[in-house]
């Protein structure tokens, strides 16, 4: 998982990436980057390159390919890919929050 975080009134101009020299690569065979916070899949070639707004976080999460954001019955919280969405914040003492 991969979280970004811009504190700052810094925007990418219109029209440009924002890119981020120490991000691991591309997505493993049969996985792909998926942007957890706006529940889509990153295109191929702009892993680690994309627009930057400010005050804008952004959580990446390498997901198996197959399933996509689709909903899994074996998670309470939210999705197969990012579990973590529905319960980002919640009390649920199992998850430690």
């Amino acid at each position: 998982m991969i979280v970004l975080a811009n504190f700052s009134d810094f925007a990418s101009a219109p029209g440009t990436d924002y890119l981020i020299p120490t991000w691991p690569g591309p997505a493993l065979v049969g996985k792909k980057w998926v942007e957890v916070t706006q529940r889509r899949d990153v295109g191929p070639g702009f892993e680690g390159r994309e627009a930057i707004f400010a005050w804008e976080r952004i959580l990446k999460l390498m997901a198996t390919s197959e399933k996509g954001m689709k909903r899994s019955k074996r998670s309470r919280c939210g999705d197969r890919v990012a579990p973590l969405v529905g319960c980002l914040g919640s009390e649920d003492p199992q998850r430690g929050a």
